[in-house]
């Protein structure tokens, strides 16, 4: 029995691969073996169907894979008896007296910030001040009501205390991992990725505003109408750097590693279980670390993270984000009513950023309706401030957080609904726009052609925003069959607390991503990645295990380091496709910023705009950015066709795409022994040309 259940696990992931191949045959790509397996008389037969019919085929085999797998999984463990913690010192009632008492405070204070802005009054540092104390007091509040007193834990497992279950003893691998993304993520900031976006550059040029003294607000709707407090981490970072784009871009660098912290945390809480051994001490199913550094590795080494990790604004949410599941979750499994205050703040701080970050909103909301079904248990009062009251500190923490927003949101409603109205598919615009994208004239088939577009952009469907726009999957395509396998064991286990937990958190983001234009945009995505490293995790640690129990404790440690080998394999392979994709080239807007950047503030630069279809042009917000705006006044202007041969001066700059090198020849031969810089693509083709003139 065994030997057939360990062959039917072996034919489950032949299936799954099989799918994979099929959406992205690139797979196997220059495998010795790729040849011969493309010949084969049923898969030859495959792949010689349209390509939309192959794509279902793939999709199709994923599907039957992770559900056949969920059946064929070793269980998780059950919950068992619950363990008691022993009771914490503090002063008992009194103690949550004035726990309940700072809530009060926060509550006003909260309440006071919203009626003032909402009433048209002006933002100052009394607002600040309150926020800030506000906080605080919520901080305080869940402090005092979880020393007030304590009861017994959630069930940690049979016969073992909360003590002898520490997923987070994981934490020194975890150590290397966040230094290993730390020092990939500076390694040449300011010169990867090349080009620098418009959204970016805006991003910028709002903190400048900030930095500059030219905007002292907070809480105001900022560019785009993203809060301005969402700007104040790359306002810090221009503050403490010499160069604009690098301290830009350190917004981006904290929160790729605040991802990465969350995602293992929240691994350490879902995948947190009593340890299994065999019968010589070998451990079948270990406390939950091996799965959490798991995860936290998947996401560590994603393309997506090696991206989004080096530009502001949108993994930002993302980070507060997961810290805010983690304490919310953790705070109702311990009855740690300072846990859940934090999670409240840092949801807050989520919503407070880009526009994505509300989504973790609904999935606080969904994960408590899965609480009050599958572990009722978490929600009855052992003390103050735990259970039911709990969920009423996290909801005094959140408002508090976001009471100045609310504010403005009420004040300017259209400020709020704006963005999310442009992006919805369901706009005229974007009806008209999508209709001809998926050759559909109902909404119902142009939201199903968006869902088909965003569920297997994990496995096919490359990134369509602006900001990235990566030729590929977003998943490394060795690891999205076991991302099929973990979502197939979720779904069997959709009504245990682990189930229930990531498929809702998998399932609503990619819901939402479905809901906007132009799916998958993979910036308005990035909240789905956390859970995407946790259920790729859930796959493997389910396959290790039970592969162990059908083929023999042999397979112990092999599995162990064939995991850790794929994840590390495939974290290498994304940094050399990231490196190849986004190190070399860039539009013109980025190459004249980056002349620019390198030029004296005093040195005047003209943009020749001529044949090239967009040669960039001074005036746009990317050179703006880095040329230092509004800091300086930099001397620069756009030049055509004519001017140049009487407007340019000793000393100056001027900048040429690659189609006007003609032009450059003759500037040059006009004013020779100047300086010549060539930016070049990956293959030394020129791209783009900057020539001072001389003194």
């Amino acid at each position: 029995m065994k030997l057939l259940r360990f062959l039917l696990l072996a034919g489950v992931i032949l299936v799954a691969y099989l799918g994979q191949f099929l959406l992205d045959p690139a797979l196997l790509h220059n495998l010795p073996i790729q040849s011969t397996i493309q010949q084969l008389p049923g898969l030859r037969t495959l792949l010689s169907l349209p390509r939309t019919e192959v794509v279902n085929w793939g999709a199709g085999f994923l599907v039957v894979a992770g559900l056949i797998f969920g059946l064929l999984a070793t269980a998780w463990p059950r919950p068992p008896a619950t363990s008691v913690l022993p009771k914490k010192s503090g002063n008992g009632s009194g103690s949550a007296k004035f726990g309940f008492a700072a809530l009060v405070v926060a509550l006003i204070l909260g309440g006071f910030n919203v009626g003032w802005i909402a009433t048209g009054h002006a933002e100052s540092g009394l607002i600040l001040g309150l926020w800030i104390l506000g906080a605080v007091a919520v901080l305080m509040g869940g402090w005092l009501l979880s020393g007030s007193g304590r009861g017994p834990e959630a069930p940690v497992g049979e016969d073992q205390t909360a003590e002898t279950v520490i997923p987070e003893a994981g934490w020194p691998v975890l150590g290397l991992i966040l230094a290993v993304v730390l020092a990939v993520s500076l390694w040449r900031l300011a010169a990867l990725p090349v080009e620098v976006d418009g959204d970016t550059a805006s991003h910028g040029l709002q903190a400048l505003e900030m930095v500059s003294g030219r905007e002292s607000r907070i809480f105001a709707p900022g560019w785009a109408n993203i809060p301005l407090l969402a700007f104040v981490p790359a306002a810090l970072g221009m503050m403490f750097s010499d160069n604009l784009l690098v301290g830009l871009r350190l917004a981006g660098v904290y929160a790729g590693l605040l991802t990465v912290f969350g995602t293992w945390l929240l691994g350490c809480e879902i995948l947190r279980r009593p340890p299994r051994f065999g019968p010589h001490g070998e451990v079948i199913d270990d406390d939950g670390r091996w799965g959490a550094l798991m995860a936290a590795g998947v996401v560590a080494g994603s393309v997506v993270l090696l991206h989004y990790s080096r530009i502001p604004e949108y993994l930002e949410p993302v980070g507060w984000g997961t810290l805010g599941l983690w304490a919310f979750l953790r705070g109702l499994r311990t009855r740690d009513a300072f846990a859940l205050a934090a999670s409240g703040l840092l949801i807050g701080v989520a919503t407070s950023f880009y526009f994505s970050g509300r989504v973790f909103v609904p999935v606080v909301v969904v994960w408590t309706v899965g609480v009050l079904l599958l572990r009722r248990e978490w929600l009855r009062v052992q003390g103050a401030g735990s259970g039911w009251q709990g969920l009423g500190v996290w909801a005094v923490g959140f408002f508090t957080l976001i009471g100045p927003q609310v504010g403005y949101w009420l004040q300017l409603p259209q400020a709020f609904m704006e963005r999310t109205a442009e992006v919805s598919i369901f706009s005229p615009a974007s009806f008209q726009h999508l209709s001809s994208v998926f050759g559909v004239e109902t909404q119902l088939g142009i939201f199903l052609g968006s869902l088909r577009q965003t569920a297997l952009t994990f496995n096919l469907f490359s990134d369509k925003s602006s900001h990235f726009g990566f030729a590929g999957p977003m998943l490394n395509s060795t690891l999205s069959p076991i991302l099929a396998l973990g979502i197939g064991v979720a779904l069997l286990y959709l009504f245990r607390i682990q189930g229930w937990l990531l498929l809702s958190w998998f399932a609503g983001v990619v819901l939402a991503g479905a809901l906007t234009i132009d799916a998958p945009t993979w910036s308005r995505m990035l909240p789905v990645l956390p859970v995407v490293g946790l259920l790729v995790a859930f796959g493997l640690d389910r396959l290790r295990v039970s592969l162990v129990e059908s083929g023999g404790l042999w397979l112990d440690q092999i599995t162990v380091v064939a995991a850790a080998g794929l994840i590390l394999i495939t974290g290498a392979q994304n940094f050399v496709k990231y490196t190849d994709y986004m190190g070399y080239e860039a539009d013109q807007y980025s190459y004249v910023a980056r002349a620019a950047a390198q030029l004296p503030v005093d040195q005047p630069i003209w943009v020749y705009v001529g044949n090239a279809a967009d040669n960039g042009h001074w005036v746009d917000r990317v050179p703006q950015f880095l040329s230092g705006q509004p800091y300086n006044q930099r001397p620069g202007a756009d030049i055509g066709p004519g001017q140049w041969e009487s407007s340019l001066t000793p000393g100056s700059s001027i900048l040429f795409h690659r189609d006007d090198e003609a032009v450059l020849t003759q500037v040059m031969a006009r004013f020779p022994n100047g300086r010549l810089q060539i930016w070049r693509d990956k293959e030394a083709k020129p791209m783009f040309f900057a020539y001072t003139l001389p003194e």
